[in-house]
């Protein structure tokens, strides 16, 4: 059984501190890709492989970045602006304020999987469905105890898009709940 969720944007690893229940099941199918637009010059991607291959790349090295920074407390979260830009980068900022604010570290390596395609333009910018995975973090106070709820939601339907940065790497300009059925 499946049910709608509300939109919500995600940071990095906001998605840990995320207390109220977005979704209460899960569906097996993933949204259909929308096909990608005529290229009016020369694509940034030459084929749908290469913008899947180079998104995934980004969102990883975005995950990974959002860990160290969560690990440090939120210091320094402007070493997010690698890896983000935009509305994404607002939100990383505000995230890890946050955490710096209530005296919180962050602990473990978000995941993500079923990363599909949903389209890619001749620009660089892709827009991409996952399924990102927080089981494996923890939120911890200023005497290193958890302060994630134990009933806390673990896999959450994600939409991200990307824009391709001016040295050619994409980033991550935003991320937020998928609106439509779980796909998780």
């Amino acid at each position: 059984m499946s049910s709608p969720l509300r939109p919500a944007r995600v940071g990095a690893f906001g998605a840990a501190a995320i207390l109220t229940v977005i979704l209460a099941g899960c569906a097996t199918a993933a949204p259909t890709p929308a096909p990608s637009a005529s290229p009016q010059s020369d694509p940034v991607f030459a084929t749908e492989e290469e913008a899947l291959a180079a998104a995934e790349e980004a969102y990883a090295e975005y995950l990974a970045l959002g860990a160290e920074v969560a690990s440090d407390g939120g210091e320094n979260a402007e070493r997010m602006a690698a890896v983000t830009t935009g509305a994404a980068l607002d939100q990383e900022r505000q995230t890890f304020a946050g955490m710096r604010e209530r005296d919180q570290t962050g602990t473990g390596q978000q995941e993500f999987d079923s990363f599909t395609l949903q389209n890619h333009d001749a620009d660089g910018s892709v827009t991409a469905y996952l399924c990102l995975d927080i089981s494996g973090t923890d939120l911890l106070d200023s005497n290193l105890q958890p302060v994630s709820p134990p009933d806390r939601i673990e896999r959450y339907p994600l939409e991200v898009q990307f824009e391709t940065a001016p040295d050619g790497k994409l980033v991550v300009s935003q991320s937020r709940s998928w609106s439509g059925e779980n796909f998780c």
